[in-house]
């Protein structure tokens, strides 16, 4: 696209903090905040799940960051109505793997073409 018109952009930058949830992480630098990792879920159409994901920046891996962004996105989800979280994860990303099994909740999980379709509900938790 050579130009994106304001109808276009909205729905990326316009979120219901119910449906959809993005959080960020950041730190200070002496040029300013600087994020370095976002969670987000989307809930699913016509269920009351919620696709979850997040992203971390490598050098910033393995310090906890995952895991709060996981509990938090599923606190808020469960204070809006959501029953759990789905999500799509390449076999090769061993860190976020590792941030939904040691969640507190059961994993259901089928592979197809080396993706994991992950699903964990927060009810019986």
């Amino acid at each position: 696209l050579r130009e994106m018109n304001h109808q276009r952009v909205q729905p990326f930058v316009s979120i219901d903090y119910k449906n959809e949830l993005a959080i960020v992480s950041t730190v200070q630098e002496s040029s300013g905040e600087k994020i370095i990792a976002v969670g987000r879920y989307i809930k699913n159409p016509g269920t009351s799940t919620a696709e979850v994901a997040f992203l971390v920046r490598d050098q910033w891996h393995h310090k906890g960051i995952g895991t709060f962004l996981m509990e938090y996105l599923a606190k808020i989800a469960k204070e809006n109505g959501l029953t759990g979280f789905t999500s799509e994860v390449l076999h090769e990303n061993k860190d976020m793997l590792e941030v939904i099994y040691k969640s507190p909740y059961k994993v259901t999980r089928r592979i197809e073409d080396g993706v994991y379709n992950l699903s964990f509900s927060f009810l019986g938790e």
